[in-house]
């Protein structure tokens, strides 16, 4: 045997279930879910897994399946899923986006306790090959209408009567295409 075989965690299967909707809502776990160090094989079945199983939660549990015990991160999140069914958690006096002017402080997140390190990445043991996609090729000109069309999008800045709001939207138009910013 390659690993020797550890008990990890007892089972009971014996014990009556006080109330079963509670317990079955626990057991939305999702494979896409997984701690530092673990990495996934290449089987497909499971690759289509772990998409689908975060997807089919979202549509079945709703957009707070993250706050479920067993998906929960461990450390403080913020997202703008607030509202909607199995909320646990009640956050009214938090804005639910980030970041906003009407937020009075900046969340700062504590540092961990632990100092945690990334795990190095092992080696995969096969190399698969595959054709690469062409799909996502577009020529020049094609590429130069998007940027154009974004950059005159954005460029509608300038109209916006906040000034905070109005320098962010002139970045993103810095970005799209430097000639047009002024």
């Amino acid at each position: 045997s390659l690993c020797p075989n550890i008990a990890t965690n007892l089972t009971m299967s014996w014990l009556d279930i006080d109330n079963f909707f509670a317990e079955n809502e626990l057991l939305a776990f999702c494979p896409g879910i997984v701690v530092p160090g673990v990495s996934y094989s290449h089987d497909k079945l499971l690759q289509t897994r772990i998409f689908s199983y975060s997807d089919t939660q979202r549509h079945r549990l709703g957009p707070n399946y993250l706050q479920l015990p067993v998906n929960a991160p461990k450390c403080a999140h913020h997202n703008n899923h607030h509202e909607g069914f199995m909320n646990f958690m009640h956050r009214d006096e938090e804005v639910n986006y980030f970041p906003s002017r009407k937020t009075k402080r900046l969340i700062r997140l504590k540092k961990p306790a632990v100092n945690l390190k990334t795990p190095p990445h092992p080696k995969p043991l096969l190399r698969l090959t595959r054709p690469k996609a062409r799909g996502f090729f577009r020529p020049p000109r094609v590429q130069a209408y998007y940027l154009r069309d974004g950059a005159v999008s954005l460029g509608r800045s300038r109209q916006v009567p906040h000034p905070p709001s109005r320098i962010r939207y002139s970045r993103f138009n810095f970005v799209l295409d430097p000639r047009r910013v002024t």
